[in-house]
């Protein structure tokens, strides 16, 4: 099981594998989210990248786990033109979590 505190110390490691918008997999970001599978999220947490569409053979795939940890990568197709949304920032503290928020952010209640 994926705690808070793996998700939170995963982010690093991405910042270095997804420095920016110009990185080798076509990612537009990443975040911290529920992983999804045939269009149904499940309850294990992972690191979501946003790409605009999935490719059957990348040109650089990314691997299943964030390099260095044991949290898993999702990869979410986002569509041919995203639009660019507000930055989300991250609770101190990882209890504040919650696997149950589409971005796996507790509302504080």
């Amino acid at each position: 099981m994926t705690t808070s505190a793996d998700l939170l110390a995963a982010l690093e490691p991405m910042a270095r594998l997804i420095p920016g918008r110009r990185n080798p997999f076509g990612a537009l970001g990443y975040g911290i989210g529920r992983r999804s599978e045939r269009g149904r999220l499940t309850p294990e947490r992972c690191v979501l990248v946003f790409v605009p569409r999935k490719a059957a053979a990348p040109r650089a795939p990314l691997p299943p786990r964030v390099p260095g940890t044991r949290v898993p990568i999702d990869v979410v197709a986002l569509g041919s033109n995203p639009e660019p949304s507000e930055e989300l920032e991250l609770p101190e503290d990882p209890d504040q979590l919650s696997p149950t928020s589409p971005l796996g952010l507790s509302s504080g209640a």
